[in-house]
C-alpha cells in the first residue's frame, strides 16, 4: 500500500478540499466571533473551533490514509438526491402543520437508513433519540418555539 506522498495525491481527494474550506470558514467565523461582546462570543467561537478541528481532521485523515480509492460519483449523487428529497419533504411537513416531532423523526430515520444503519429498529431508536435530544435542546434549553402540530393530542 502506498501513501499519497505527493501534494497532487492529497489535493486530488475531495475530502482535502472540504477540510480546507471548513478550516477557512472556521477561521473567518472565529474572527467575526472575536469581535462580539464577551457573553455572546463563546457559542459562535466554540462552533468555529469545532468546525476547524473537524476540517483539520478531514485533511489529516486523507494525508494518513493509504492510496485514495476511486469512488464513482453515481452512488453519492443518488444518495445526495434522496437526501435532498427528504429535506424538501421535511420542510413541507413542517410548513403543513405536522409539528416538529413526527417529521423530524421520519427525516432522521430516512437519513440513518441512507447512511446504512441497519436494522430498521436500530435506525428508529436512533431517530427517536436524536429527535428527543433536538426537542429538549431547542424547547427546554434554548426556549425556542417549534412548529405546532394540527393534532396536538397525538404528540
Amino acid at each position: 500500500m502506498t501513501r499519497p506522498t505527493t501534494p497532487k495525491g492529497i489535493l486530488a481527494h475531495s475530502d482535502t478540499w472540504i477540510g480546507i474550506a471548513l478550516v477557512i470558514f472556521a477561521g473567518a467565523a472565529a474572527t467575526r466571533a472575536a469581535a462580539f461582546d464577551p457573553i455572546s462570543r463563546s457559542y459562535p467561537l466554540v462552533l468555529a473551533v469545532l468546525l476547524g478541528v473537524f476540517g483539520a481532521g478531514l485533511i489529516i485523515r486523507v494525508a494518513a490514509s493509504s492510496a485514495p480509492k476511486h469512488v464513482p460519483f453515481a452512488l453519492p449523487a443518488k444518495v445526495a438526491a434522496l437526501a435532498t428529497v427528504c429535506i424538501v419533504l421535511w420542510i413541507y411537513a413542517l410548513a403543513s402543520g405536522l409539528g416538529f416531532v413526527v417529521p423530524t423523526m421520519l427525516l432522521q430515520l430516512a437519513f440513518l437508513t441512507l447512511c446504512g444503519v441497519r436494522p430498521l429498529a436500530r435506525s428508529a431508536l436512533y431517530a427517536a433519540l436524536i429527535t428527543a435530544g433536538g426537542y429538549l435542546a431547542f424547547v427546554e434549553g434554548l426556549g425556542v418555539r417549534l412548529p405546532q402540530t394540527i393534532a396536538p393530542w397525538v404528540l
